[in-house]
Parts: structure tokens; sequence; C-alpha cells
């Protein structure tokens, strides 16, 4: 059979060749998109627009439902198993990733990649400062390289970070400052002037610099061991 050559067996305008990419194919009805050979070749078993093909990049698949797009050979290939909008891959930076829920990014590679094991638009990163993390709830901030970066381990929106002074910690309550026990309780170990509390909230500690406020029992007791005044 010529290629490019029309047939219809069965519908009008149903197109058939066997032999060229670009060639048209159609057994079931019309509209509905075969070949076996080149890349950009169109196929669909089930129905009508849902395209596939096994062999180049960029090239489409679908096995369920319509729009579907599938691929495992190049990077910014598009995949989906289950919903259709969903999309896979497992190559290159930036590529998106899906294991169970829709609209979750997931990438192994590249700084900047969005991550999510359990919930959707939960964002991890492993790589690159300004990264976000999560590992149980979604929103949640994290990262282990850069001063200023966000952490939180266990309530979203909980700022945490180890290397730079003024940094946020807090490893209970979310909205917590550099406090261990009680929230806007404010701790640092580096500059002077900041501010430290081990018991109480609004507790002045310093152990640096003069003029810093100290109180071991009670909130707003003035305490100072270097200078006068």
């Amino acid at each position: 059979m010529r290629a490019y050559a029309l047939e219809a067996q069965e519908r009008a305008h149903i197109l058939h060749s066997n032999e060229h990419a670009h060639i048209l194919h159609s057994k079931e009805h019309a509209h509905i998109l075969h070949s076996n050979e080149h890349a950009h070749i169109l196929h669909s078993k089930e129905h009508a627009h849902i395209l596939h093909s096994n062999e180049h990049a960029h090239i489409l698949h679908s096995n369920e439902h319509a729009h579907i797009l599938h691929s495992n050979e190049h990077a910014h290939i598009l995949h989906s198993d289950e919903d259709a909008h969903i999309l896979h891959s497992d190559e290159d930076a930036h590529t998106l990733h899906l294991d169970e829920d829709a609209h979750t990014l997931h990438s192994d590679e590249d700084a900047h990649i969005l991550h999510s094991d359990e919930d959707a638009h939960t964002l991890h990163s492993d790589e690159d400062a300004h990264i976000l993390h999560s590992d149980e709830d979604a929103h949640i901030l994290h990262s282990d390289e850069d001063a200023h970066i966000l952490h939180s381990d266990e309530d979203a929106h909980t700022l945490h970070s180890d290397e730079d002074a003024h940094i946020l910690h807090s490893d209970e309550d979310a909205h917590t400052l550099h406090s261990d026990e009680d929230a806007h309780t404010l701790h640092s170990d580096e500059d002077a002037h900041t501010l430290h509390s081990d018991e109480d909230a609004h507790t002045l500690h310093s152990d640096e610099d003069a003029h810093i406020l100290h109180s071991d029992e009670d909130a707003h007791t003035l305490h100072s061991d270097e200078d006068a005044h």
C-alpha cells in the first residue's frame, strides 16, 4: 500500500498507511491515528485523540485515558500511570515525577527540583541552599546548607537554621523563635545582644557583651557579670 494512500473501509475520512511516519491509520473510529515506525507517529487503540509511541523522546503515550502522556527514554518526557495530566520523568532535572497523587512533584538530581513523598505540593530537595524540604506535612520548609534557610521537623511554618546568627529555630511549636521549651522565647549562641532564655519566656540572657540582660529564675529580673549599668 502506498504512503498517504487513502482508504475508507468503514467511515469517510478514515486514513490508512503502513510505510512512512505521519501516516494516518484507523480501524475503528474516524480521526483515530495509528503508526508503528517513526517518532511523532500517532497511535490509538481505544479512544480518539489518544496518542501513543514507543521510540523517541517527546512521543506521547496513553494506556487508559485520553490526553495522558507517557514516555520512558528522554528528559522532559511526560508520564502518567493512573490519572490524566500527571507528569513523570526519571532522568533530567526539573523533570516532574508523581508516585501517588496528582500534581505532586518529584526529582532527584538538580537543585530547586521539587519532591514529594506523601502529600501533594510538599516540596523536597537535598542539594542546594534555599531548597524546600518536607517529610511529613505539606508546605513545611527544610534546608541544611545555607543560613536563613527554613527548617521544620514537626509542624508547618516552624523555622530552623544552624549556621548564622539571628536565624530562627524551633523544635516543637510553629513560629517559636530559638526556643527549646516555650514559644516566643529567644535563643542564640553566636552574636552579642542576642537574647537567651532557658526556662521562662521573655527572660533575657547573654554571655558575651556587657549591658546584656540576664535572669535565672523570674522574667524581667536584670543581671550582668561584666559591666556596671
